[in-house]
């Protein structure tokens, strides 16, 4: 990566251009890193043959894999932005939102709930569900307080923007914007300062 300014000196008629070199070898590594990382995730999920889907904190579907759809019968417009509890039978929804309620306020990490869903068609299907925390997936401390230095930064961006404080103990930072673009800035800042010893 070459910076370059321009420099003038006491005599105006000499004029020079001052120019920084910095080594970004490392910093195009984890990009391209970071971008396979993506890209096998992004096959795993969307070749599964089970149910992946992500969900906000009001519990409304954000992600929805393939199989969600073939499954469901609904469409990907029709599944992003409803609520997970309009799938589940009627007779079966308090006993379920209890349950998902109970988990999160107790930061419970794993759990386990089986119950009828209801497709667009109208068919019934029991099924189960294994809900997993994506911090405890990922075997990193649940709250920032908790994280030592070689533990990876968590970030919260997306609907939680709109209210972050309830979930500022579970994150490091909050973003406002276009995470997947951001992500490698902040990486580059992040090893920038580790490479200082600033970090």
């Amino acid at each position: 990566e070459i910076t370059a300014s321009p420099v003038r000196a006491s005599n105006d008629d000499e004029r020079y251009v001052f120019c920084t070199y910095r080594d970004v070898t490392e910093s195009h590594r984890g990009e391209r890193e970071l971008r396979g990382s993506r890209e096998r995730y992004r096959h795993i999920i969307e070749n599964a043959n089970e149910i992946i889907y992500r969900a906000d904190v009001q519990g409304r579907f954000t992600y929805v894999n393939p199989a969600s759809i073939r499954i469901t019968g609904y469409n990907e417009d029709e599944l992003i932005g409803r609520h997970y509890l309009d799938l589940i039978d009627p007779d079966f929804r308090d006993a379920a939102q209890h349950f998902y309620e109970h988990q999160f306020r107790t930061l419970e990490r794993s759990s386990y709930f089986e119950f009828p869903m209801i497709g667009k068609a109208g068919v019934r299907t029991w099924v189960g569900q294994n809900v997993l925390t994506m911090l405890d997936l990922a075997g990193i401390p649940l709250h920032a307080a908790e994280r030592q230095d070689g533990d990876p930064i968590v970030i919260g961006g997306g609907p939680c923007m709109a209210n972050p404080e309830p979930m500022a103990d579970f994150f490091d930072a909050f973003l406002i914007g276009d995470g997947e673009e951001a992500v490698l800035a902040i990486n580059a800042v992040a090893q920038g300062r580790l490479n200082e010893g600033k970090w």
